[in-house]
């Protein structure tokens, strides 16, 4: 056989999706499909640096153009170590170095998969019995790979990070509040009061342009009363659940609205020092709209974050 008619047997055997200037192609078995495919620019990402500890998973959060994407492999192709091995010596032709990498319980398990950022299913989808993960990084950009499988064949998450040289605000509070730092404690008996009567809050001083992600630091500052609260009640822990307007499909504005929650959790742990075991994050994209979301008015309303008691 010659070397023509090897090259495209080899061919034949890869699948390459089409790449753009700002992201690394990846080379996966023959008859892989893309399940999904998310940009966000600008975007925050955390992807992780070691084994899930006692509280949290080490991690990096990188800012910058966040691209998001998944595949699904055919069933007896997708074994992740095996399409692991395949894309190692790709992203170190790419200029890629390993940063961290784990298997399955090695990784922390369950607890590693919902520290880091997943696509929902059908997707991505994961056994948590039989996982992947590596992050690696070059000059200006970084890679986190996710690979598992399922009775319908394996999947792989590719997050791919090019770094911006200054991060932008996205997130702001809709007027100027004069804040501190110190929280009023009228604003804190008000927001105890709503948590005790209707077993949820929404935070009114935060609020979402659209795509927005990240905190700026006067919205940081707009979560001190919920601070206050959890500071002066040691035995109160709250769930943090993003809510979106109804622009783009339900799956890619859940996992944007969790990442908004995300941000408000960070923020409370970071910046205000509530511990992280008392503060969890979930996203319901559209499905709870507050207003109309046939009017800007309304869209803005419905961009959010509540509080629910747990």
């Amino acid at each position: 056989m010659n070397r023509a008619a090897i090259a495209c047997i080899v061919a034949a055997l890869l699948f390459v999706p089409p790449a753009t200037a700002q992201e690394t192609p990846l080379a996966l078995p023959e008859g892989t499909v893309e399940t999904a495919r998310l940009v966000e620019d600008p975007g925050s990402v955390r992807l992780p640096t070691g084994r899930h500890g006692a509280d949290d998973t080490p991690g990096i959060t990188l800012e910058g153009r966040v691209l998001i994407r998944t595949w699904r492999i055919p069933a007896g192709s997708g074994e992740p170590l095996s399409v692991l091995r395949g894309l190692r010596p790709q992203l170190e032709s790419a200029g890629y170095r390993p940063v961290f990498e784990c298997e399955s319980e090695g990784c922390g398990g369950f607890d590693f998969r919902f520290a880091n950022r997943v696509l929902p299913a059908p997707a991505m989808e994961f056994d948590l019995t039989d996982f992947r993960a590596l992050t690696a990084r070059r000059d200006g950009a970084h890679i986190g790979l996710i690979l598992s499988r399922s009775p319908r064949g394996g999947f792989v998450q590719a997050i791919e990070v090019t770094e911006a040289a200054e991060a932008l605000p996205v997130l702001r509070v809709p007027e100027a509040s004069g804040l501190t730092g110190a929280a009023n404690p009228s604003s804190t008996d008000d927001l105890g009061a709503r948590l005790r009567q209707e077993g949820r809050a929404v935070l009114e001083r935060v609020a979402f342009a659209p795509g927005a992600r990240r905190l700026e630091a006067e919205a940081i500052a707009a979560l001190e009363p919920l601070a206050a609260l959890l500071r002066a009640d040691p035995a109160l822990s709250v769930i943090l659940v993003g809510h979106t307007d109804n622009e783009g499909g339900l799956a890619a504005n859940i996992e944007v609205s969790r990442i908004r929650a995300e941000a408000v959790r960070r923020a409370l742990i970071e910046s205000h020092g509530i511990p992280a075991e008392r503060l969890s994050a979930e996203g319901a994209g559209f499905l709870a709209p507050r207003a109309s979301n046939t009017t800007p008015e309304g869209r803005a309303l419905n961009r959010r974050v509540e509080v629910i008691p747990r």
